[in-house]
């Protein structure tokens, strides 16, 4: 029998969503011998550190990887303040940690009154022109190199620079400019590849261009009524990304009653 690894899992850290935390989900993975797993917490890397310090512990291989949220196909999203540009042999950019003009942004929180209560300002505007943000859709990749956990921390960094505090967002050629050393799994609810009759051939085109064969087409089962509707369509596609993965999305590692 082949091995089995969990390839779409999240932690509490993925509020209303993850009911474990990170180190759990690690604990059941080795009890039930299995060998590996990815923790992939929506827009974030937040509980990677307790997985990986747990899967050191007890010998199982942690895949680093996140849920990410992306914008629909055509949104012009403004530009996020985080930027980093390869100059030479050293990196340049702009944001956290990248030097003293780094702090010239408009803070989120403004200090106002007598008693200093925090008044906050007006929510950032996502996309250019629109006022209320766009649709999003949602892309699992995973880092199969130390490449691509840079790649993976700076798409994420980018998209949570641009929205305000506990959003984030990012478009379709923000992930096709950070492909490298990353494996992509889409599909599953959620995703333009399960949700939309047929996603458009450009962005599956630029998907391929940029991921080659670590694109995959994710095959998932929500224990929905329509989980089977939704993957025929896919199934008969040639356009739909080959080859396929099948995995389930874990949201706790064991089930508790009180």
């Amino acid at each position: 029998m082949p091995a089995y690894a969990p390839l779409w899992c999240k932690s509490n850290f993925s509020f209303l969503e993850g009911a474990s935390h990170a180190e759990e989900l690690v604990e059941e993975a080795h009890r039930l011998g299995i060998g590996s797993l990815a923790l992939t917490d929506r827009d974030g890397v937040y509980g990677m550190v307790r997985a990986h310090v747990k899967a050191r512990d007890l010998g199982v291989q942690l895949v680093c990887g996140a849920q990410v949220s992306i914008a629909a196909s055509g949104a012009q999203l403004v530009a996020s303040p985080v930027s980093v540009g390869l100059h030479g042999a050293e990196y340049e950019g702009r944001g956290p940690g990248w030097g003293q003009d780094t702090d010239d942004l408009a803070p989120e929180v403004r200090t106002t009154g007598r008693r200093s209560r925090a008044r906050r300002t007006r929510p950032r505007q996502i996309a250019v022109d629109v006022r209320d943000p766009p649709v999003t859709s949602q892309l699992v990749v995973l880092a199969i190199d130390r490449a691509g956990w840079a790649n993976l921390t700076r798409l994420l960094t980018a998209g949570r620079r641009r929205c305000d505090k506990g959003c984030a967002m990012v478009a379709w050629s923000e992930v096709c400019q950070y492909a490298g050393g990353l494996l992509a799994l889409w599909g599953g609810e959620g995703s333009v590849l399960a949700d939309e009759p047929e996603p458009p051939r450009s962005l599956i085109g630029e998907l391929r261009e940029a991921f080659g064969d670590r694109l995959y087409a994710m095959v998932t089962r929500h224990r929905q009524s329509d989980d089977v509707a939704r993957e025929r369509p896919r199934r008969a596609s040639r356009w739909s990304p080959r080859p396929r993965c099948s995995t389930t999305r874990a949201r706790a590692g064991r089930c508790r009653t009180f």
